[in-house]
């Protein structure tokens, strides 16, 4: 949805702002409410996941009135283990040529280091590199950090956790949403890892193609203009020694 929003590129900005220690407070806060204020402009009256979440504090100063709904998995080994095989691909995959030519993919390059700095997955100084190895302990322990965080910032009364086997039931309940109007199918789940893996892989093998393509061209490209001197240079050359011969 970012993307299809054309959102990405004010989320970018803010996120370029706060990965600069030379940029102040004050405009790293025009940024966040730039990238707030696309999101009430686009008429969404509500947010999921990366990056919207890791501001919920101030979108809670925003809209006093809000609620919250903290997603977790089972532990943070779990949430770890999914996130390597799925999320930690994104970023390095993302980079490599031709994603990373893309104007669409371009926001993402300051948008997922922002995301794993901020939830501590990665650390500040030095700024983290697409190479960058997200360890399984480190992630486990961001995931059970965060938690703890929301928990603490939220107000009971505003704050559900949930877990996709708790399904739509406690969801309905915490929005007011009445039980005729409540999905009775099961709970989706987006995202699912082994899609994910398959994307990742497919823009993998396209990469290294298109590597190879690019260096093929390359190296015929010069082949064909070597032979275009040499010929260019032959005859000058016979000329030459039949001069020199006379």
């Amino acid at each position: 949805e970012l993307a299809l929003s054309g959102h990405a590129p004010v989320w970018a900005e803010y996120a370029r702002s706060v990965l600069d220690d030379d940029e102040s407070e004050v405009e790293t806060a025009s940024k966040r409410e730039q990238a707030i204020g696309v999101m009430a402009k686009g008429g969404y009256n509500a947010t999921t996941d990366f990056p919207a979440c890791l501001i919920f504090e101030e979108l809670m100063d925003t809209y006093p009135n809000v609620k919250v709904i903290l997603s977790v998995r089972s532990s943070g080994n779990v949430w770890a283990e999914s996130v390597r095989k799925t999320l930690a691909r994104a970023w390095p995959t993302m980079s490599r040529r031709p994603w990373g030519w893309l104007p669409q993919l371009q926001p993402w390059q300051d948008l997922f280091p922002f995301i794993w700095t901020s939830v501590g997955a990665l650390p500040r100084s030095p700024l983290p590199l697409p190479s960058d190895i997200l360890e399984a302990d480190v992630l486990a322990n961001a995931h059970d950090r965060w938690a703890e965080r929301v928990r603490s910032k939220v107000p009971s009364e505003r704050l559900l956790v949930h877990t996709s086997s708790d399904g739509y039931g406690p969801l309905c309940y915490f929005l007011g949403v009445s039980d005729g109007d409540c999905p009775s199918e099961e709970y989706p789940r987006s995202n699912e890892a082994n899609e994910m893996v398959r994307t990742f892989n497919a823009m993998d093998i396209m990469a290294v193609c298109f590597d190879i393509a690019v260096t093929t061209i390359a190296f015929a490209v010069c082949v064909r203009l070597g032979l275009m001197l040499r010929r260019r240079k032959g005859p000058r050359e016979d000329i030459a020694r039949v001069k020199k011969k006379e």
